[in-house]
């Protein structure tokens, strides 16, 4: 992985949720990841209407019921997973409930952001979503081969 951290949310991706032109946003989603208890990853996936960021805080709204609230209700942590600048953006970022009506059935956190991390490689660019382009197929490919053969390697359990 390469890529730049610290603590500031990118300006694109502060434009991107920062609740203007959602008919132009439709579509964007943005993951999240939290462990549970039993340390599984819980994962919801999140539109712009869910999500607000001002400065270096993000606002949520999540299902009430969901595992991924309880997870992060348990964990006070969770990660937002935003595609952009050609890479995956990465926002750690601890939470807490906040008493903010969003809905029937939601519940509202504040996130206060600890890290951030852009994601990119030299031989590949995320488009959108979780899909990607390879800008050297043949280089690539052949690491792939390499790594899998390694990974073939790993005694079965």
């Amino acid at each position: 992985m390469d890529g730049a951290s610290g603590a500031r949310i990118p300006e694109s991706v502060r434009a991107l949720l920062d609740g203007s032109g959602l008919k132009s946003k439709i579509g964007v989603t943005v993951l999240l990841v939290v462990n549970d208890e039993a340390a599984w990853p819980r994962v919801a996936s999140l539109s712009v209407g869910e999500l607000l960021v001002r400065g270096d805080e993000v606002l949520m709204t999540l299902w009430e019921r969901s595992r991924t609230t309880a997870a992060l209700r348990a964990a006070r942590a969770g990660l937002l997973h935003v595609v952009d600048g050609g890479g995956i953006v990465r926002i750690g970022a601890g939470f807490d409930p906040i008493d903010v009506e969003t809905g029937a059935g939601r519940v509202t956190f504040r996130g206060v952001v600890e890290e951030v991390e852009l994601d990119v490689v030299p031989y590949a660019v995320v488009t959108h979503g979780i899909s990607f382009e390879l800008t050297d197929p043949d280089d690539a490919i052949a690491r792939w081969e390499q790594q899998l053969d390694r990974l073939r390697q790993v005694p079965v359990r």
